[in-house]
């Protein structure tokens, strides 16, 4: 199952969170149909449950791209071509079942202290790695 953001006007992939029964990876993903191609920025293992709920939190800011799992997975990414408009977003289910609830999606304010924040990020995503 996963997340993809995409421009449909641009014909162009942004990048996705995919999430497999034992693993996570955030992509950056170009072209489009046949020409759809998924550079991974970051991976990290994790068992995911069967009929367990999970928070997922994505945040693009700029090129950088973050995404969190309940507080056990920390994903991070950088990659030229994220600061794009992104106007859609698609829930993917891989051809099988997939349960999303309380969805929401904003467009927020950068915070101008991300530069600090990223440190602590970065420094716990390692303290989860």
């Amino acid at each position: 199952m996963g997340i993809q953001i995409s421009d449909d006007k641009a014909a162009q992939h942004i990048c996705n969170l995919l999430i497999t029964p034992t693993q996570v990876t955030i992509n950056r993903v170009t072209g489009w149909g046949p020409t759809t191609r998924n550079a991974a920025l970051d991976h990290q293992a994790l068992a995911i449950e069967r009929d367990h709920w999970y928070t997922v939190l994505i945040e693009l800011c700029g090129n950088d791209y973050l995404a969190q799992i309940d507080d056990s997975c920390v994903l991070y990414g950088h990659a030229e071509g994220l600061d794009v408009a992104k106007p859609r977003l698609s829930l993917i289910s891989s051809g099988n079942v997939a349960w999303y609830d309380h969805v929401k999606v904003w467009d927020a304010t950068p915070d101008p202290l991300w530069p600090t924040r990223k440190e602590e990020v970065l420094k716990l995503k390692a303290k989860h790695q």
